[in-house]
């Protein structure tokens, strides 16, 4: 019979040894590997989505115990190195529509979509994890404020398009997401990190009328500037001038700053 203490070695294990956060998949077929005995692979399954830290809705994020968990290291390699770290959090947009009028499982769908959709926008190095209910926060390791905007304004664009496998379509409401965004400053802890994200970045994006929009906490003596936003993106040669200005000018438009 294999032991809960096991079980959490084995989960641990296949999880903190990868770069990503594995998919449930991924990790029942590394279990495999790791668990000869059938019965013994069998209770361990059981275990593996809440001792890898996995969410147990959207499959291939972290949950929240994971994330703080990330975020703490992440915080620590940051005070240490003073290589920049950003986080970003974010909270859907009319999404309770979908929950009463189409049902749980639409809404279940919507949020497996969404979480899909940021880890299309993120690298594995990053961390993406659904925090509770509609709200998902991201880790992004080694990220400029700029580039987190970049980040910010193409999970913001896409989101909306976003849309559950159902027939009536004059149904469906428009999905939207409020993001709130942070750079970690020196000194901060992970508490007062996230904190700044959450009731300054995030709080602004959501007084926005409409919402759907980018709010930066900046830190006492930070400020952003908007000619190395340009001269970011006129950098990405993987767009077209046009496509350029468009982004430069959607992120100007969506984006809104408070410090104290």
């Amino acid at each position: 019979m294999i032991r809960t203490e096991e079980m959490g070695g084995v989960a641990a294990e296949i999880q903190h040894g990868s770069a990503e956060i594995l998919s449930l998949t991924e990790i029942r077929r590394r279990a495999a590997d790791l668990i000869e005995d059938p019965e013994a692979r069998k209770a361990v399954d059981a275990y593996l989505v809440m001792a890898a830290g996995l969410d147990q809705l959207v499959e291939g994020v972290a949950n929240k115990r994971l994330f703080n968990q990330k975020l703490e290291e992440s915080v620590a390699r940051a005070q240490r190195t003073g290589i920049p770290l950003t986080l970003l959090l974010c909270d859907l947009d009319n999404f309770k529509p979908f929950n009463d009028k189409l049902g749980h499982k639409v809404g279940d769908e919507v949020l497996q979509k969404v979480g899909n959709n940021i880890k299309r926008h993120t690298r594995i190095t990053d961390t993406v994890a659904r925090l509770g209910g509609d709200e998902f926060g991201i880790i992004l390791p080694d990220t400029s404020l700029v580039h987190s905007l970049v980040v910010a304004d193409r999970v913001l664009t896409s989101i909306p398009n976003i849309r559950p496998t159902v027939t009536q379509n004059s149904l469906v409401p428009q999905l939207g997401v409020s993001i709130g965004i942070a750079q970690f400053a020196p000194g901060e802890n992970a508490q007062t990190f996230f904190e700044r994200a959450d009731t300054e970045g995030l709080l602004i994006a959501k007084q926005q009328e409409g919402k759907n929009a980018i709010g930066l906490a900046l830190h006492p003596g930070q400020h952003l500037s908007f000619g190395n936003l340009r001269s970011t993106i006129l950098s990405d040669t993987g767009i077209s001038s046009q496509q350029q200005v468009a982004l430069i000018n959607h992120i100007l438009d969506k984006t809104f700053l408070t410090s104290k």
